[in-house]
């Protein structure tokens, strides 16, 4: 490994070490707000210049023919280069290049560094902090080709070399100048946000913090959460990162952060191995970001698709639930899921059909595989095998008992009036009283079946959904077609 930033390194961790052991009171200030990120951005810079007034004299200055220096109101605390005769595009092969340069060769040292810039129109988005850093100059080019000239620059000039401090330990550095990889989040937050994750693990251990435990910490960690990929939720906590899959892009970005801090320490790690992770960065990228989406909540999205198999089929019966939940996964349309349990909103406000698509994809599945996976039709009971026989039963006898009664002119009206509208005051109205008492009939099915149930035994028979119910007593009279003739044909 790198030996000079090892030592370095492991200089800052027994600073923190101390911290935790000798003062236990400024413990807990460690994880307050930035201050892991404001110790690790200052390893080689102990003091805290405050060179605004440098800010007027460049801005004031500025003579060049192809860069635009500028203060913002939105970002005062820095001063910018930007460019004007070429943006920089694709955004995440952007180079980052770290300087920092003793207070008395600030002022002129950034002068020659922006000077070669705009001679040499190099496409740039630059930025001077206004106090003291290891990073306080900070250059963004879009190439390989304009990274290579600017350290091959810096590492020849003189004036610049003679006001040089040593780079930030942290850093990949080629000829003594920092390099990152850039895009939507800071290189140094990302790895401040690691180190304050290693010494959350040895609170209680702080003894063991060192340069050694840190880098198995630091690999252990990198491969469990960023490319095994184990619990999300972790990087969420760790990194500051929104569950939400608008920033997901912050997690492949951080990703690269810690593999380019790992792949740095070591001594074959150099200007083409970093060039060449830039690059994969950018082809992986959106890759990356459809692998972390396949991940997200993984445990929470197998838990919900189960409940929804679960409900759907005791609500719908097998063929129909399985029915309406594959149309949804590949219609999206909501209106196929159930209200109940608030399933249609919390399946339709998620990523949940992207995941379960992917998942099905990812293990050579249908959906209709994985709802068999998921209910175990083997040992699933569906409602189908008691309730509907319990309910065609129960219109059956409905019918039977009036009928004989009608055939013996002991009644003005058929069964088939009965049956019918028992159903339809048990659909309509929650009544029971439809039912015959005969055989104990109406108790029976008042025991067993509520309004919903005979709702999912109806539209289960008939193939439909309760949404598309618009005339019930026609459906009453399809669901007794279907279940009076198959009663007369078995009995026959």
């Amino acid at each position: 490994m790198n030996r000079d930033r090892i030592v370095d390194i492991n200089r800052v961790l027994l600073e923190f070490k101390e911290i935790i052991l000798k003062n236990p009171s400024e413990t807990n200030d460690l994880f307050i707000g930035s201050r892991i990120y404001g110790k690790i951005i200052r390893a080689n810079t102990p003091y805290k210049n405050n060179d605004s007034e440098k800010f007027d004299y460049w801005v004031d200055n500025n003579k060049r023919e192809n860069t635009e220096v500028v203060v913002t109101y939105d970002h005062p605390n820095f001063c910018q280069f930007l460019s004007q005769n070429e943006k920089l595009n694709d955004f995440n092969k952007h180079h980052k290049i770290y300087l920092s340069l003793k207070p008395e060769y600030l002022q002129q040292g950034v002068e020659i560094l922006f000077d070669f810039l705009d001679k040499e129109k190099i496409p740039h988005s630059s930025k001077v902090a206004r106090f003291s850093r290891d990073d306080q100059i900070v250059v963004r080019v879009g190439s390989h080709e304009d990274c290579e000239k600017i350290v091959d620059f810096i590492s020849k000039n003189e004036y610049i070399q003679e006001g040089k401090k040593k780079a930030n330990p942290f850093s990949f550095q080629e000829k003594g100048v920092a390099l990152a990889t850039d895009g939507g989040v800071s290189y140094n937050t990302g790895v401040s946000y690691l180190v304050e994750a290693y010494l959350r693990e040895y609170l209680d251990k702080a003894e063991e913090i060192g340069i050694n435990t840190f880098i198995d910490f630091c690999v252990n960690y990198y491969n469990k959460y960023f490319v095994n990929k184990e619990d999300n939720r972790k990087i969420y906590e760790d990194f500051r990162v929104e569950n939400d899959i608008g920033y997901l892009y912050e997690i492949v970005d951080y990703k690269y952060c810690i593999k380019l801090f790992l792949n740095s320490l070591e001594d074959s790690f150099n200007l083409n191995k970093f060039e060449d992770l830039i690059d994969e960065k950018g082809e992986r990228f959106a890759t990356e970001m459809a692998n972390f989406k396949y991940t997200i909540d993984k445990t929470e999205y197998m838990e919900l698709f189960d409940e929804l198999c679960e409900v759907m089929i005791n609500k719908y019966g097998y063929d129909q639930g399985s029915e309406q939940i594959i149309e949804f996964i590949y219609s999206s349309d909501e209106s196929y899921i159930t209200r109940d349990h608030n399933l249609r909103k919390r399946v339709s406000n998620s990523d949940f059909v992207y995941f379960i698509k992917k998942h099905a994809e990812s293990n050579n599945m249908t959906i209709e595989g994985l709802i068999n996976k998921s209910i175990n039709k083997s040992s699933f009971n569906i409602y189908s095998d008691d309730n509907s026989e319990l309910f065609k039963k129960g219109v059956n006898a409905t019918y039977d008992y009036h009928q004989k009664l009608f055939e013996s002119g002991l009644d003005r009206y058929p069964g088939i009036d009965y049956a019918r509208g028992a159903v339809v005051k048990f659909l309509r109205d929650n009544s029971y009283k439809g039912f015959t008492r005969e055989d104990n009939t109406r108790d029976t099915i008042k025991s067993k079946i509520d309004r919903e149930e005979a709702y999912r035994i109806v539209c289960s028979e008939l193939g439909i959904r309760k949404e598309d119910i618009d005339d019930i007593f026609e459906v009453a009279e399809r669901y007794l077609n279907k279940v009076l003739s198959h009663e007369r044909e078995m009995s026959l």
